[in-house]
């Protein structure tokens, strides 16, 4: 960005450490969405009542053997914390854009400690309580994450850097079965400790917090006052040559700030925010890294950006719908995330598994959940050399193929019930593969990039509103939509209720099947590349309109389905 002398792209401790504490919140993410499906477990009678009841040997960590769940209680528990996330992620744009993004995120480890608390306490209100105020936490943490992430990072390595949030997510759902596996298989109430252990990364993030940058972006876009080249003359990179040390120097710094004062007019705090914007830069880039050719960069974006909607007004819904393409991309891309199917993996794992025929279902839960961990890993290692658009097409169409699989061997009647388990399994872990290197990783990147700074947190709360409530009908509806696409009926008997149960699986497999297929004539039709392009580039094609109503340029959507026709 910004300068024509080559930059050294690679990633400095600082910047490593700083994202890896960011995504800690996206760790807390994982962790919270899916920690009571390891806990939902039964015995041999797959029946919560009798875990209760003593009736079935049950193990000893099942939230079974403490709170006498129903099917619908037991949704409930899991939806309320999507619930939560929805409300959350339309209510996170607000102190993001007016506190910080930093701050917001420090605040936001209230709810997660809270919820922990209540939800591991041990009494079904105080549970469904703490899971949605669980959900309030994960919900702020979709929206400003990875934008703060897409925010502090060099355009040429923006998609590895904004892809942390997915890999840190996809760590803790893996951790959680892991760890829901020891204590619920070996600790009385080991239900509670799962809850419990959320509180820790929200402490730890906390400790650190000194070492989490705000965003140069959100800085210079709060400055009150207007920036002109006078104003920061003093501010060029010493190790770029430039004689005038006020940065470095205690000593003369009084002194720049002086100057800069009184030749542009820019008001103390304004000069204060566009010094820390650039003092960011410096401690997240290399020492070679020309910080002065990106900071002007950053203004002159940002001041285009502004023309005519005044820095001091907040951002407007029709603001955020000039941008009418990428709104229409940012909404599609979510609405397919979550309505192709991978929350009922997420949510329902261990118990789909086990109506599959699979044998051990929460062992199949850990293998899913740490294959999504690698591919992710592999995505973010792909996503700035092969590109968005390439990962989103391939991973989707390895995901179809896997839910074809999965539909025909689930609903077939000539496949004995171990064969039908093992294979659908098999199935799964493909389709997790195939969505995290494509619809889990890609996204995040995409919607940090196509949305100007200034209305972007809005419009990702508008995509995330729309992406957690498909994650809610999910939720709410996925144990229940087994039953009623099966055919499952009061009076059966165990094994006529399992083998419907088993066809309800696949017929609902087969509906997000379906929705692939559209998801991948979506990409193809509609969603451009994005790699390589800088947030100027990025914004103004798809900016569809000036202040005037002109269009100003022709879309990158637009210039993609001509040379896709």
């Amino acid at each position: 960005m910004g300068s024509a002398k080559e930059q050294d792209n690679s990633i400095p401790l600082s910047m490593w450490t700083a994202v890896l504490l960011i995504a800690t919140q996206s760790f807390l993410f994982g962790y919270c969405f899916s920690s009571l499906n390891p806990c939902l477990v039964t015995g041999s009678n797959n029946s919560g009542s009798d875990c209760y009841s003593g009736a079935d040997d049950c193990p000893k960590g099942s939230i079974y053997n403490d709170l006498n769940l129903s099917t619908i209680e037991a949704q409930t528990a899991t939806s309320l914390t999507v619930a939560g996330g929805w409300v959350g992620c339309m209510i996170g744009s607000y102190p993001a854009e007016k506190y910080g993004r930093k701050l917001t995120m420090l605040a936001n480890n209230l709810f997660f400690i809270v919820g922990s608390a209540m939800a591991a306490s041990g009494n079904l209100t105080a549970l469904f309580i703490g899971r949605f105020i669980l959900g309030l936490g994960v919900g702020i943490v979709s929206v400003v994450c990875p934008v703060l992430l897409s925010e502090i990072a060099p355009e040429a390595s923006r998609g590895v850097i904004t892809t942390f949030h997915q890999l840190m997510l996809t760590v803790a759902i893996f951790m959680v079965n892991i760890i829901g596996f020891g204590f619920v298989t070996y600790v009385s109430h080991g239900w509670q400790y799962v809850q419990g252990l959320a509180i820790v990364p929200a402490l730890f993030m906390l400790a650190l917090h000194s070492y989490i940058p705000e965003s140069p972006k959100w800085l210079i876009a709060h400055a009150t006052g207007p920036f002109t080249s006078a104003s920061f003359s003093a501010t060029k990179n010493p190790l770029n040559g430039d004689p005038d040390t006020s940065l470095t120097n205690p000593e003369f710094a009084h002194d720049a700030r002086e100057r800069r004062l009184s030749s542009s007019g820019t008001s103390a705090a304004s000069d204060a925010f566009f010094k820390r914007a650039q003092d960011t830069l410096r401690r997240l880039r290399n020492e070679n890294w020309d910080v002065d050719a990106e900071f002007h960069a950053l203004v002159a974006e940002n001041q285009k950006q502004s023309r005519g909607a005044g820095d001091d007004q907040p951002v407007s819904w029709s603001e955020v719908f000039a941008c009418r393409e990428a709104m229409f991309i940012g909404c599609g891309l979510l609405f397919f995330q979550a309505f192709t199917g991978i929350n009922t993996v997420v949510f329902y794992s261990t118990t789909i598994f086990s109506l599959a025929g699979f044998s051990q279902a929460i062992i199949g839960s850990a293998c899913w959940s740490l294959l999504n961990v690698i591919m992710t890993g592999v995505a973010a290692h792909l996503i700035d050399s092969a590109g968005r658009r390439v990962l989103l097409l391939r991973g989707t169409c390895v995901m179809l193929a896997a839910l074809i699989v999965l539909a025909a061997v689930l609903l077939s009647d000539h496949i004995s019930e171990k064969t039908q388990g093992d294979i659908a399994v098999a199935a799964v872990l493909v389709y997790v593969a195939g969505f995290a290197v494509s619809l889990g990783a890609v996204p995040w990147t995409i919607i940090s990039e196509i949305m100007p700074t200034r209305p972007r947190v809005k419009a990702v709360s508008l995509f995330l509103s729309i992406n957690w409530g498909a994650n809610l009908l999910i939720g709410l509806l996925t144990l229940t939509a087994i039953d009623s696409l099966g055919g499952v009926k009061s009076g059966m008997d165990d094994d006529a209720q399992a083998k419907a149960e088993t066809k309800g699986v696949g017929y609902l497999y087969l509906i997000f099947g379906v929705l692939t297929a559209l998801c991948i004539v979506f990409v193809q039709v509609l969603v451009p590349e994005t790699k390589g392009k800088s947030p100027d580039q990025l914004s103004k094609p798809l900016l569809n309109a000036t202040a005037d109503g002109h269009d100003e340029t022709e879309s990158l959507v637009t210039q993609h389905q001509k040379s896709y026709a």
